[in-house]
């Protein structure tokens, strides 16, 4: 199987955490801030969400999913940081 025909969908997407108000990438997050967060995320929910949106916008949708923590309340938004979702 030639590996360059494989991508992962949705390649443009990152996730941004809001925590106490407070805004990370995931670059930014610190150790315990990632073990809080994996504690208590819904996954199932996420990718469920994160589905919803490659399926209507398509693989090449530039945008921005806001995780909520600790509700675990998710919006997308586009690159014009348009809801969009």
């Amino acid at each position: 199987m030639n590996n360059n025909l494989i991508s992962m969908r949705g390649i443009n997407i990152s996730n941004i955490y809001i925590i106490e108000n407070k805004r990370f990438s995931a670059k930014d997050l610190k150790s315990n801030q990632i073990k809080y967060i994996n504690n208590i995320r819904n996954l199932e929910r996420y990718n469920m969400f994160r589905n919803d949106i490659i399926n209507t916008f398509g693989d090449n949708i530039t945008a921005t999913i806001e995780i909520k923590i600790p509700e675990n309340i998710f919006s997308a938004f586009n690159k014009r940081k348009i809801r969009i979702l």
